[in-house]
């Protein structure tokens, strides 16, 4: 019996990765018409059940976020795990005081994911800063196109108030990937900075730097 190869995909695992920021992207602007229309009608329908959601909403999807980054973080990383606790309930109490209604709850959500998204996007050998960077200024442009299309809803409300919200939601995820990432690549020796700049890595173990990760 003949045994085939795996298909490799065509496209870079960067390509892959920025494919999945548009994807999100356009979930998040199809979901401004739709999802206060879907709301809308369940809370009529189960208005207990909607009102639970919108309690719960926040520090549930904290709580899973911060049992997921433990997990993948490992034991030896406590400290991190820690640090994301603390910086999860300081997001929580902020958004808490600073939302309104349970779609900006989401939508705040929603941009913590995209951020996060963003900055595994960019190609290796870019640096932290250069990552840091473009989520940021990816997530502030969608935030002013997010509001410029909820100016013309007639379902949704212009505000500008929600752009900094937005961001917020974005550096947060910026700050978690940040920490994240940045520990476990540490402690599992695959990627370092280089001393030449923040834009090269090298192999942990090489004895020629600069090489720039592939």
């Amino acid at each position: 019996m003949e045994h085939h190869p795996p298909k490799r995909s065509r496209l870079p695992p960067d390509a892959r990765r920025w494919i999945r920021v548009g994807v999100f992207t356009g979930a998040i602007l199809l979901g401004l018409p739709l999802f206060p229309m879907i709301w809308n009608a369940l809370s009529g329908k189960f208005p207990v059940f909607c009102q639970m959601a919108a309690i719960l909403l926040l520090p549930v999807g904290l709580l899973a976020l911060i049992i997921g980054i433990c997990k993948v973080a490992g034991k030896q990383n406590r400290s991190v795990g820690v640090l994301v606790a603390l910086i999860c309930v300081g997001f929580g109490i902020l958004m808490h005081y600073a939302t309104m209604t349970p779609l900006e709850q989401f939508h705040a959500v929603e941009y913590t994911i995209l951020a996060a998204l963003v900055y595994r996007a960019p190609a290796p050998g870019t640096g932290r800063r250069s990552r840091c960077r473009i989520a940021l200024i990816y997530s502030f442009g969608m935030g002013i196109l997010d509001e410029a299309i909820q100016y013309v809803l007639p379902n949704r409300v212009f505000d500008p108030r929600d752009i900094w919200l937005n961001w917020t939601a974005g550096g947060f995820g910026v700050l978690l990937s940040v920490l994240v990432l940045g520990r476990i690549r540490q402690s599992t020796g695959r990627w370092r900075p280089t001393r030449g700049g923040d834009d090269r890595y090298h192999r942990v173990g090489c004895p020629v730097h600069g090489i720039v990760s592939r």
